[in-house]
């Protein structure tokens, strides 16, 4: 591939320690993600939160995380075998270069849940750990056209369904939407739905509440509930939290002392200051090289 890597891709992974075989160029990594999402649109704004502007996830990220999680947005557990199936149908001659005759097994979703897992038991003993499935996949990542696939699999599978929730629910604030999306990334939406949103809306429905004040109590209660068990373990999340209360707090200056979660929400409250800004357009990513 000619590109400096994390770890060799020929260098097969230890059992129970995630192995991260991204190249290593962090500098490229970040600004392929911030030219992309360099116009300002909702989803490219909410791609910056959930990549940390390129500097935590990017296209060419491949790891042993849960089996195997690659990608932009984190491509893990069931996102990876309808992943390689849009691939292949995407980009089926790139798709059959990178991966050989064996690719076909790749399509079946039944080899992908048997070879492969989501949960931290399955650390660098998935899919990650055959070769011609670091190298082949590795091409694929690294090729630019592929991009647009990433990011459409990313809209389709929390974006959209994200958007289709909050509209159901009767919300309007890019913030909310912002919070959702982001709880989505790392629970799923439909883990988003039934988790978060829905607890949300049954208990500011109970109140009566209406309007402006039933959004905010259940972005309120979303973005808490997120973020609840790190609120003792880290120093920072305290102010996290009493920022999702109170929009006038201060949100602390750098992301320091935070854990996964925590990193999520101060990105969101930086990337949406406005809480009451509306949502007109999901917008798109800018693809085209200007």
């Amino acid at each position: 591939l000619g590109q400096e890597i994390g770890q060799a891709l020929d260098r097969d992974p230890v059992p129970g320690k995630v192995t991260d075989y991204s190249p290593a160029d962090d500098d490229r990594l970040a600004a392929d993600v911030l030219r992309v999402s360099s116009n300002g649109s909702f989803v490219s704004r909410v791609l910056r939160v959930i990549t940390r502007d390129g500097r935590s996830k990017h296209f060419e990220m491949l790891t042993g995380q849960d089996g195997l999680t690659f990608g932009v947005t984190d491509f893990a557990a069931g996102s990876v075998a309808s992943f390689f199936r849009a691939a292949a149908s995407a980009y089926p001659d790139d798709f059959a270069a990178a991966f050989g005759p064996r690719g076909a097994t790749l399509l079946d979703p039944a080899y992908v849940a048997r070879e492969n897992g989501g949960r931290a038991e399955w650390d660098n003993r998935g899919l990650i750990r055959h070769e011609w499935v670091r190298t082949g996949l590795a091409e694929i990542l690294a090729a630019e056209h592929f991009r647009g696939l990433q990011l459409s699999r990313f809209v389709d599978g929390k974006v959209t369904p994200s958007h289709r929730a909050f509209h159901d629910a009767g919300l309007a604030a890019e913030w909310t939407l912002a919070t959702m999306i982001g709880v989505a990334n790392s629970f799923g939406a439909g883990g988003m739905r039934d988790g978060f949103l829905r607890r949300a809306v049954e208990k500011a429905d109970a109140q009566h509440l209406t309007g402006t004040a039933r959004e905010k109590a259940i972005a309120e209660d979303i973005a808490a509930r997120y973020i609840g068990r790190d609120v003792d373990a880290e120093p920072n999340a305290r102010k996290i939290l009493a920022a999702i209360r109170d929009p006038s707090a201060p949100i602390p200056s750098s992301d320091s002392g935070l854990g996964h979660r925590g990193r999520r929400m101060w990105e969101v409250l930086r990337a949406f200051p406005d809480r009451a800004a509306p949502v007109t357009s999901l917008g798109v990513f800018a693809l085209e090289r200007g």
